[in-house]
């Protein structure tokens, strides 16, 4: 909500919203206007009010038809404000429902709704939306095909957004319930993945149950028609008239721009949409334009403030944590007690319990930072201020029909964003394909013998056998061990081994002195040992760690200067467009033609070639690095590490090329000898089989 491109596409919308009235006030009389405000009917309003009412009570039947069908109550107060949160996230974060969806799911859970209902909901409230829109926009596309009023353009754009909307909700569909989900072709689809396990615990027999869906869709398209006639009835209120299906037909058309426009709750593109389609069949400017404003101002700005304070309670409501099993103060313990309370024993555990606990406690992994998608980086381009400048510098060239000058500003921003594009994604592709590669096994007791598995399949109560070389898959307490020393420089930062040995220490003891455990991220320098996982994942001491580094790193000083000089252009910008516009009106020169001319004028202070020339340097220097084997993942980061003086680091060395190499062996006195490397061999391949 707070980055910089969110602030600018409002901006956007303002400046688009501005122009719609300008344009409406320049081709309509003033007198038209003061018409309306005396022939107003404010008994219509309020049948407004009560319409835009009862949509939040249709939304909320859409929540709970899931829930409902399979006996589980849902608290009343939670729906309508999960409705107002909905509406909110829907104008806020345009994601064709996809954000709000998942918020009322997340909060639907809390309230003790199983996943699969919550996820069937999900799809049902995704697949009956974009189904009712598809029949209700059918419909009003007949609707102005009869009144003659039907223009290539819009039913380009109608049948266009029609075809994406049934393969949305056919392929939303398609993934209920799909085990093989995460690991299919549809994870590869950009934005699909973060939703594929989540719809992977649907219950298909809801999710796709025709009543349900026909039921969901019903109250869907109860939602469009109660907006429609709201719109009916504003027409009433400022003394106007006009068919119900005339403006039901306008309505959705104007919708569909509404939707597909990048502006949050598409601000300028529905109030442009909405006056055109409304003159298409039949309604004056003024009254189109007074109508539109009263109804974006009772489905969206009023309800704005009592949205933005639900999904702000409910984002900051926090999700139960993961179970993890009660062993508080374990190095405190004998070994075999804990065993005892953790049920498990020097066999370790059978393979049906280890797979149950999986389940129960999730796989021994931290939580990976996700991996940004072509869509995700290529968006990261575009949220450059000067980018968004430039853009605008192109549609207002393109307003004034400077043709030339427009393709030309065009020409830079796609240059622009193809060469970042082009750096960061190979280097994000190439970071993926790394880190497929790495795959840690660890060897698990398992009825009673010694298996290899993956790493993040080990669970609590697992017994684990380690020597030199291995990495500790887990925190835990120590059975047995010979001459066994661990590396935990990435815990303590001490970069000398330590002996570890079983045995019991204080309750009090602080993490370097627990020398009966071993922890996650740890790495075994010599000796061998049996260790009992006590926790796993997130619930270990370096998971408690990551999960307070897991962050959005903190704003470059770099990325903040081009922020800072965007805002300061687009201040400069919109202070000369004001400034030259009121004066010029003073004059009285028209409307239209002095708006845009101040924005002409504006434009002139965007610097067109800077954003290339950033690009273009950036990507010379990511292209030297690689050839040094440095992988830059994000340009910007470049000039960060060409702006630093000096470089500090601790006593461990932790920056280092990540090879090990023997420089040499010495006997006790200092004196070169090569049986003790002989030995230091024989002992490094001495481990079991």
């Amino acid at each position: 909500m707070r980055a910089p491109g969110r602030w600018l596409t409002w901006l956007v919308g303002a400046a688009m919203l501005a122009v719609v009235v300008a344009a409406v006030v320049h081709f309509a009389e003033a007198r038209a206007f003061v018409g309306l405000v005396e022939r107003s009917q404010p008994s219509w309003l309020a049948v407004a009010v009560l319409l835009q009412i009862l949509t939040y009570v249709a939304q909320g039947e859409v929540f709970l038809a899931a829930p409902h069908a399979s006996g589980h109550a849902v608290p009343r107060r939670l729906v309508y404000e999960l409705s107002l949160t909905k509406l909110f996230l829907d104008q806020a974060v345009p994601s064709a429902g996809l954000a709000s969806t998942a918020i009322v799911a997340n909060a639907l859970e809390r309230q003790g709704i199983p996943r699969a209902l919550t996820a069937a909901g999900a799809i049902l409230n995704i697949a009956s939306y974009h189904l009712s829109y598809v029949l209700l926009l059918l419909g009003a596309l007949g609707v102005v095909f009869a009144l003659g009023a039907m223009n290539a353009l819009v039913a380009a754009i109608s049948l266009l957004f029609i075809a994406f909307a049934v393969a949305f909700a056919g392929l939303v569909l398609g993934l209920a319930g799909r085990a093989s989900t995460g690991a299919g072709p549809t994870a590869r689809i950009p934005g699909l993945k973060g939703i594929a396990t989540f719809l992977a615990a649907a219950d298909t027999r809801l999710a796709r149950h025709p009543g349900l869906l026909l039921k969901t869709g019903g109250w869907q398209a109860a939602i469009f028609l109660l907006d429609a006639f709201t719109m009916w009835s504003l027409i009433h209120a400022v003394g106007a008239a006009a068919p119900a299906t005339a403006v039901f037909a306008a309505f959705m058309v104007a919708s569909v721009f509404r939707t597909v426009s990048v502006s949050p709750g598409g601000l300028g593109a529905y109030e442009a949409a909405s006056v055109l389609t409304l003159k298409m069949v039949g309604v004056s400017l003024p009254v189109a334009l007074a109508t539109t404003l009263l109804f974006r101002g009772l489905s969206f700005w009023a309800p704005m403030l009592p949205g933005l304070w639900c999904s702000r309670r409910l984002l900051r409501e926090k999700k139960p944590e993961q179970a993890e099993p009660a062993t508080p103060e374990y190095w405190s313990i004998p070994g075999e007690l804990v065993a005892a309370q953790l049920q498990s024993g020097p066999d370790g555990l059978p393979a049906r319990e280890a797979a149950a606990r999986l389940v129960r406690y999730g796989p021994n992994a931290l939580e990976a930072s996700r991996s940004r998608t072509w869509l995700h980086v290529l968006a990261n381009q575009l949220r450059s201020p000067l980018l968004l400048l430039l853009v605008f510098a192109a549609l207002a060239s393109g307003l004034t029909q400077e043709w030339f000058d427009a393709s030309m500003v065009l020409v830079i921003v796609i240059t622009t964003v193809v060469i970042g594009f082009a750096r960061e994604y190979s280097a994000e592709t190439a970071a993926q394909a790394l880190r497929a590669r790495v795959r840690v096994r660890a060897r698990a007791v398992r009825d009673g013998r010694l298996d290899e598995v993956d790493a993040v399949a080990i669970v609590p109560g697992d017994v684990v056998e380690l020597a030199a070389g291995s990495l500790v898959p887990g925190d835990g307490v120590l059975l047995s061990a010979t001459d066994f020393f661990v590396s935990e420089s990435a815990l303590t930062g001490e970069s000398f081994p330590v002996e570890k040995r079983p045995g019991v220490v204080p309750a009090s003891a602080a993490l370097p002195e627990r020398t009966n455990c071993l922890f996650f991220g740890t790495n075994v320098r010599s000796g061998t040992a049996r260790c009992l996982i006590v926790h796993t994942g997130a619930g270990t001491e370096f998971g408690a760690i990551a999960g307070a580094l897991a962050r959005r790193a903190p704003e470059a000083e770099f990325d903040r200067g081009l922020r800072r000089f965007g805002y300061l252009l687009t201040v400069a910008m919109l202070v000369l467009v004001i400034l030259v516009f009121a004066a010029h009106m003073l004059r009285g020169r028209p409307a239209v033609e002095t708006l845009l001319f101040s924005i002409a004028l504006a434009v002139g202070l965007s610097p067109e070639l800077l954003p290339a020339i950033l690009s273009i340097n950036l990507a010379r220097g990511a292209r030297m690095l690689a050839r040094q084997g440095v992988l830059v993942r994000r340009l910007n980061a470049i000039e960060n590490l060409g702006s630093m003086d000096v470089l500090c680091t601790d006593k461990t060395g932790t920056l280092t090329e990540g090879v090990v190499r023997v420089q040499d062996a010495f006997d006790p006195v200092g004196v070169p000898a090569p049986a003790v490397l002989e030995l230091a061999a024989y002992n490094a391949r001495s481990r079991p089989a």
